[in-house]
């Protein structure tokens, strides 16, 4: 969506709350401005991973659009895909870079390391995502270290590892069809699994998120994890994008603190209406996820 579209829309319904709160012209309009640009902001998402990890279907299910584009690329295609998901007739949505997969031979995977390094710093979020059941992560692992990491680090790109397809761990028979969540051998071989990738890829398991995208099966925490993860100014740019069913209360009021926080960090002044200005923020999320 257009900023100043996004700012027409909030001025007229939810900035009226600033103006009975007896919020100062000037301010309200600084923050009109603000928000307008924030929830405007287009993501440049980074997917990563092995053909077959579940990257469509896993974007699918986190923007509700569909993405199959970003899986019919041939495994010679040495080219990044970029795929734009509109998520609305007003224009806004997210961009998808979809890298080739590692794994293929030695000598793609040397062609790739330039092309991996010159897109991580262009991009607002890495998403890396690997197969529950895969019996060794060796080939994500050794591309991780010897590229991937020195080029997150310098960027300071935010990076999230997605263990999909959780619903095909053994023993699948355990799989509550009925709550669409694992049984309980699973959800042990879960944790397992997401220490194991902690450990493998040296990261915090706060930044490995196991999911099941077909299942929808813990979507809200992926959510959470990237609304977390990201910039206080991309917070509202992202949930914006995200859909609805996948929301969390956290992820919006972390979301809410984020914005809060950039606003103070520009406009020092607002300090005394903070408490008017986070139900106009709340008020702009719940508008933003109508239109």
């Amino acid at each position: 969506m257009k900023k100043d579209k996004l700012k027409s829309i909030l001025t007229k319904d939810i900035f009226e709350t600033f103006r009975e709160n007896k919020v100062p012209e000037d301010m309200i309009s600084n923050i009109e401005d603000k928000v307008a640009e924030l929830g405007a902001f287009i993501p440049i998402i980074g997917i990563f991973g092995k053909t077959g990890v579940g990257k469509s279907s896993l974007c699918n299910a986190l923007f509700g659009k569909d993405t199959a584009k970003v899986n019919d690329v041939h495994a010679c295609t040495r080219a990044p895909q970029e795929i734009f998901i509109k998520i609305s007739e007003a224009g806004s949505g997210i961009k998808l870079i979809d890298l080739p997969g590692v794994g293929e031979n030695q000598l793609r995977d040397s062609e790739y390391s330039s092309l991996y390094k010159e897109w991580i710093p262009k991009l607002d979020l890495v998403v890396w995502v690997v197969k529950a059941d895969d019996r060794t992560f060796s080939i994500d692992e050794l591309f991780y270290e010897s590229v991937v990491k020195h080029s997150i680090s310098a960027s300071n790109t935010p990076f999230l590892i997605v263990v999909n397809q959780v619903d095909k761990l053994n023993p699948i028979r355990e799989w509550d069809e009925l709550n669409r969540r694992p049984g309980h051998e699973q959800m042990k071989l879960i944790g397992q699994r997401t220490e194991w990738a902690a450990t493998k890829f040296q990261i915090s398991s706060n930044h490995i998120v196991a999911v099941s995208a077909f299942e929808k099966y813990n979507l809200g925490a992926l959510v959470e994890a990237i609304i977390d993860i990201v910039p206080n100014e991309k917070k509202l740019g992202f949930l914006h994008q995200i859909e609805s069913d996948v929301i969390t209360e956290k992820s919006k009021d972390s979301v809410i603190k984020g914005v809060i926080e950039y606003i103070k960090s520009i406009y020092s002044e607002v300090q005394p209406y903070i408490p008017t200005i986070i139900k106009g923020i709340a008020l702009a999320i719940k508008f933003l996820k109508a239109v």
